[in-house]
């Protein structure tokens, strides 16, 4: 990260998505809300960029987000200026030191040209990245680190960086690793801000909304376990993760509130553009994370149960249902399945912990524990969730069942691929994670109708209790070793970007230490990786075996022409080669060295003899 990419970023925020998040209002008629500003950037900016994309007109995107901020400049109704209020100022300043702490440090180029390399969770952070490129190249995109198997996703996040990186220079890198959390947390705190005030609680109350996007469960008690580490990863219910690294269902999340936030607006007699927005912000959710679409259609069903403004409520609903069922028909789904298993979760945190299996009573205790760990200091929220939920008004009780959904879904259904994988979790835990952050709304509220003495001693306890595991991650995180990929590496993949075309699949040692630095760096595509174990969520286990096999074959084999004939046979005409990787067949055979770098060598290779 250089001050070039920071301002970069800081740019492409402003301008590539609060700015157009402000204008989509404003063009709607509406006085602008800046709790809608990130959610409605995000949705229009994605939907710019995808749609440039699929048209095959790349300057369709900015000349799009160009004429809606200049139309909404030269709209001369008047119109009052949005004011985030001083309330949420405290929130956005820790949520932005919490970033600034735990991920601006890492993922970035250091002074000297090294890059400095994320160890917490670098498979996860490397697959975006090369997620984003493949964004950035055109459609259809391909698995990262499997070159020529087309991939089906919720593509949401990914169009936005890809666009960042098109339109403002901000690196893929930089996008997942700083835009994107800082972005999905500032998001989230104007928004926390803006319902809590629609509660009509205190001032107080609603500044203390946004801080709760630090706030943990009761996981501290990890500690005790022989493998306690990372304890608010643990027991499920924690956002803390999810939002340090910028995970797509932080701003699906965004969207969902911010799309029961304008519906609020509209059942309170704001006006019709205000179900615009909900229903606009509600078709995008399933785009960047399918999880939080699907508990948000639960939730506004349980809304539809209640009396009062049921047509707005079936409007935003059938819209959702609409994008849930076509991202449904997209995506691969046979490589995904949900199953009926109640005790999953109890069991593998267990496992994670290094306690020993059990089954029977003591498994229920053991569900019992987990379940009040889990929540935490969330569990004095549970009656004000479940009055919200029961509420004649329609977002009251959408938001109410969307916090209470999340615990009976993540521990009765377990959504995982098809195949085992190993080292690969279940998917189900993001619907605790949803809830888990919205119920803490339901934490403000009840300390907020409390009096006196007893609101200030409850309101410590909590905080007391949600701190430990926040500590811990932080103190954790900042003491972690951070690797460093030399810079002659990053010199030698500049060499062969300028030899290579964008998306051109590079041959590339599948064992090599670091995240494939033609892929990462510099956006080529490579045949095959070990760095994924997750590669059979994405295309068939034995293709993904099959094409390990074929990249091995071409490093171990002596014969150099049936080593040509592999490259041939997976497009790639350059090999990347780290320090102390080699090839079994004379490389004069067939190879020509083309860049050299310490640590790093390109070669060209000689296609092979054709004809007789």
């Amino acid at each position: 990260m250089s001050w070039a990419s920071l301002a970069g970023s800081l740019a492409f925020l402003l301008a590539g998505l609060a700015l157009p998040g402000l204008a989509v209002q404003r063009l709607l008629g509406l006085a602008p809300d800046p709790a809608l500003a990130l959610p409605l950037g995000y949705a229009f900016t994605a939907a710019a960029y995808g749609l440039a994309l699929t048209t095959g007109l790349p300057a369709l995107g900015p000349l799009l987000l160009a004429a809606l901020v200049v139309g909404t400049l030269a709209w001369r109704r008047p119109v009052s200026l949005p004011s985030i209020g001083r309330g949420a100022v405290p929130g956005l300043i820790a949520v932005t030191l919490l970033i600034a702490v735990t991920r601006f440090p890492v993922n970035r180029v250091a002074g000297n040209g090294d890059f400095l390399l994320e160890t917490l969770d670098p498979e996860d952070t490397t697959f975006h990245v090369g997620l984003t490129w493949e964004l950035a190249h055109g459609m259809p995109p391909e698995v990262p680190g499997l070159a020529g198997f087309d991939i089906r996703y919720h593509f949401g996040p990914h169009l936005v960086r890809a666009a960042a990186w098109r339109w403002a220079g901000v690196h893929p890198y930089d996008a997942v690793t700083r835009l994107d959390p800082l972005a999905g947390a500032l998001a989230l705190a104007l928004l926390f801000h803006a319902l809590v005030r629609r509660m009509k609680l205190s001032a107080g109350a609603a500044a203390l909304a946004p801080l709760t996007l630090l706030a943990t469960n009761f996981s501290f008690v990890a500690a005790l376990a022989p493998r306690g580490r990372w304890w608010t990863d643990l027991f499920g219910g924690d956002l803390l993760i999810a939002l340090v690294f910028g995970n797509a269902v932080v701003i699906a999340l965004a969207l969902a509130l911010g799309a029961v936030l304008a519906l609020w607006r509209y059942t309170e007699g704001e006006g019709s553009g205000w179900l615009w927005i909900s229903a606009l912000l509600a078709a995008a959710v399933p785009l960047f994370k399918i999880f939080t679409g699907v508990q948000l259609l639960l939730a506004l069903a349980v809304a539809c149960t209640r009396p009062g403004r049921r047509r707005a409520v079936l409007t935003v609903m059938a819209v959702l249902a609409v994008s849930l069922l076509l991202l449904w028909l997209y995506a691969d789904r046979g490589l995904v399945m949900a199953v009926f298993d109640p005790v999953n979760t109890f069991v593998h945190t267990r496992r994670r912990l290094g306690l020993a299996p059990f089954h029977g009573l003591v498994l229920l205790v053991w569900a019992a524990v987990w379940l009040i760990v889990s929540l935490g200091g969330r569990v004095v929220a549970i009656p004000e969730a479940l009055r919200a939920a029961a509420s004649g008004a329609p977002a009251v009780s959408t938001l109410g069942a969307f916090a209470l959904a999340g615990w009976p879904l993540a521990l009765l259904f377990r959504v995982s691929p098809r195949e085992p994988v190993p080292g690969l979790d279940a998917f189900d835990t993001y619907f605790a994670v949803q809830s888990g952050a919205v119920l803490w709304l339901f934490v403000v509220a009840a300390l907020a109708r409390m009096q006196g003495r007893r609101r200030r001693l409850v309101a410590a306890l909590v905080a007391a209790l949600a701190a430990p595991a926040t500590i811990e991650f932080v103190a954790r995180k900042a003491a972690l070793t951070v690797p460093r990929v030399p810079a002659a590496v990053l010199q030698a993949a500049q060499e062969l970007a300028a030899r290579t075309a964008p998306g051109e699949v590079v041959m590339a040692n599948p064992s090599g230490r670091w995240p494939p630095p033609a892929m990462v760096f510099v956006g080529r595509r490579v045949p095959a990786t070990d760095f994924f174990p997750f590669l059979p969520q994405y295309a068939p286990q034995e293709a993904v075996a099959q094409r390990r096999e074929v990249v091995q074959r071409f490093f171990t084999t002596p014969d150099a022409s049936e080593a040509a004939a592999i490259a041939a046979s997976l497009s790639t005409r350059y090999l990347f080669l780290l320090e102390g990787e080699s090839v079994a067949f004379p490389p004069e055979a067939r190879l020509r060295l083309v860049a050299e770098r310490p640590g790093a060598r390109v070669y060209l290779i000689e296609p092979p003899p054709s004809g007789p």
